[in-house]
């Protein structure tokens, strides 16, 4: 079974510091702990900026945005 979107994304972020990476998307760590956490999906925008942030390879950026579902979908078409 797949793991949920917010335990992708939290375990994406490895050893980085959540407050670098909330800096690198200009969201404020609580709202990164909010997504990470089970609380929220980020926009579009922001899941991209964080993939880039993690330097995500391209199969683990596409299953990240799959997990989050629909609302980012648009992204992944247009890097596809």
């Amino acid at each position: 079974m797949t793991e949920p979107f917010h335990v992708q994304l939290a375990h994406a972020r490895g050893w980085r510091r959540q407050e670098d990476a909330a800096r690198a998307v200009g969201v404020v760590p609580m709202t990164l702990s909010r997504w990470e956490n089970g609380r929220g999906v980020p926009p579009s925008d922001a899941l991209d900026k964080l993939c880039d942030y993690y330097e995500l390879a391209d199969a683990d950026r596409l299953r990240l945005f799959a997990a989050a579902g629909d609302s980012v979908r648009v992204v992944v078409e247009k890097r596809a």
